[in-house]
């Protein structure tokens, strides 16, 4: 079966309409599936699971695996496996910080409250996670 891979390059400016919107938001997961190759694993096997991107979902589930990302490289017995989640790690926080640079207030909006304020799950790990992240990234979850 053929995949439609997520187009890296994407970029968009605020959705003026719902159909505009919900085209703004697969453009917002494709994006964040290109920072790393897990997020993009994810992003193919949703589209097989479902047949379309559905894009709260994804975005959910992708500050989910952020977090086991995390902890992996905190706990993981060995050096390599560690060493490898935490360059995953800051892609995925670098490629935050940039999404939420983009001109854009429903990819903000969905970036804090999708992505950010689902960080909880990380439990005693959200205070170093909180710290990977870059500063727009970390003023979004205060405001």
């Amino acid at each position: 079966m053929f995949l439609p891979r997520p187009r890296c390059y994407m970029t968009s400016k605020t959705p003026s309409n719902e159909s505009d919107l919900r085209d703004d938001l697969i453009a917002l997961v494709r994006k964040l599936a290109c920072a790393e190759p897990t997020l993009h694993d994810m992003y193919d096997t949703h589209l097989v699971e479902n047949t379309e991107i559905l894009p709260t979902i994804v975005i959910e589930e992708f500050a989910r695996r952020f977090v086991a990302i995390y902890e992996s490289s905190v706990t993981d017995t060995t050096a390599e496996t560690r060493r490898s989640a935490h360059e995953s790690v800051v892609k995925i926080a670098s490629a935050l910080e940039a999404t939420l640079s983009v001109d854009n207030a429903s990819w903000r909006d969905y970036i804090k409250t999708l992505f950010l304020e689902n960080l909880w799950h990380a439990g005693d790990f959200y205070g170093p996670i909180k710290q990977l992240l870059g500063p727009l990234a970390r003023r979004a979850l205060i405001e």
